[in-house]
């Protein structure tokens, strides 16, 4: 698999670009990627350093190459970071994240989301303790991952598990962070699917197609030439409302058996028969998951019925868009490792597209790509230029 997803920008964004992807990159590294001479690279390299935004170490003396080993370029541990809060059907998962991905804080918040008022009083607290926490640092804004319909403006026009509907919540939270925050409110799918991309499973995938199964529902997400595709208005790829089961179980949205119904973690525990907690079915289903892989035959069948509902999706997303990488996330993290030669004899079996080319089928290399994605929304701006750092100190 590459080590890095599609770059683009000057030459300055670029090589930024690299070391975040990368966590840490040799001089001699940036300078076949980039394709630039080495004077050109020690340049930019050296702005980046002034920027605060990578520093250079001492070389990777690991790796056997001829010639005198190359120093590694790394995130500067000074660098800026982004605040970053995903949204759960009964909790809130809230992270500090810097450039490389890397996750400085993390904490959980027991707060009802369907209590929009105690959201944000949650997370106004929280920015204020971060922010201060962080001083030293600049922040370059908070990214919010909803499971629900997010507009390209951050207005949530509905998020059934959550009770909310018609929310401005990116005006909400603005107003609540104070002036010259930056803030981006996103699906939570799309955002774990972005995540992945620049720093897990979908690295180097032309088309890449995520599934997110985590609490409650599953959603999807898809970059296509590396970009994230949302559709028109930010609502694209619904992939969990793609109806598999014409009789089965009622959605949120009206329907009947749709894949976020029938493939979710509380799908899996009804299948297995085992009771639904009052909150994170998540970690019940895991559990399910787990006696499964030990042999317990009850589990085992209710991994194979979730299996063959999935493999159905996948069949029609596979048909539609014709990804090279599809990754599964969430609880289905583990059900692919289990079942991933099911899904592909069926997948490739009924979808047309998936017997005339290869498709990679993995589970996500990220433990929190929620958060990593929310967090990449946020320093989007800051990576496609890099010069803006000199604003923030």
């Amino acid at each position: 698999m590459p080590k890095h997803s599609s770059l683009s920008g000057p030459p300055l964004a670029r090589a930024l670009q690299l070391v975040h992807q990368r966590g840490g990159v040799s001089r001699a590294d940036l300078t076949h990627d980039l394709q630039l001479s080495r004077t050109a690279v020690g340049e930019l390299v050296s702005e980046l350093e002034q920027l605060r935004l990578v520093r250079t170490g001492e070389p990777d003396r690991s790796r056997r190459r001829p010639g005198r080993p190359s120093p590694i370029v790394a995130i500067d541990p000074a660098g800026p970071v982004a605040l970053a809060v995903q949204v759960h059907q009964s909790r809130l998962r809230l992270a500090c994240v810097g450039l490389g991905s890397q996750i400085i804080s993390l904490e959980l918040a027991d707060v009802d989301p369907s209590d929009l008022a105690a959201v944000r009083a949650c997370v106004r607290r929280w920015i204020r303790r971060e922010t201060r926490k962080q001083a030293s640092r600049p922040v370059a804004g908070i990214g919010v991952a909803v499971p629900g319909l997010v507009r390209r403006d951050g207005f949530v026009h509905s998020a059934p598990y959550l009770g909310w509907k018609s929310i401005d919540l990116r005006a909400l939270l603005a107003r609540d962070a104070g002036p010259g925050i930056t803030i981006e409110v996103g699906n939570d799918a799309n955002l774990a699917t972005l995540g992945e991309y620049r720093h897990g499973a979908g690295a180097g995938a032309t088309t890449f197609l995520c599934l997110l199964a985590e609490e409650v529902g599953v959603g999807g997400g898809l970059v296509h030439d590396g970009e994230l595709f949302t559709g028109s208005a930010g609502y694209g790829l619904e992939a969990g409302h793609l109806q598999v089961n014409p009789r089965g179980r009622r959605c949120p949205c009206g329907a009947r058996g749709c894949l976020q119904v029938q493939c979710d973690s509380q799908a899996l525990l009804r299948a297995a028969r085992r009771p639904l907690p009052a909150t994170n079915p998540a970690a019940a289903a895991s559990l399910v998951l787990e006696a499964a892989r030990s042999g317990d035959k009850q589990c085992d069948k209710a991994v194979d019925q979730v299996t063959t509902w999935l493999a159905t999706g996948l069949t029609g997303l596979i048909n539609l868009l014709d990804p090279d990488r599809i990754a599964l996330l969430g609880i289905h993290r583990e059900l692919v490792r289990q079942r991933d030669a099911q899904l592909l004899a069926e997948t490739r079996s009924n979808a047309l597209v998936a017997q005339t080319t290869q498709i990679e089928l993995v589970p996500g290399a990220l433990d929190e790509p929620v958060l990593i994605g929310a967090a990449e929304r946020v320093l989007e701006p800051l990576l496609r230029n890099p010069r803006l750092a000199r604003a923030t100190r």
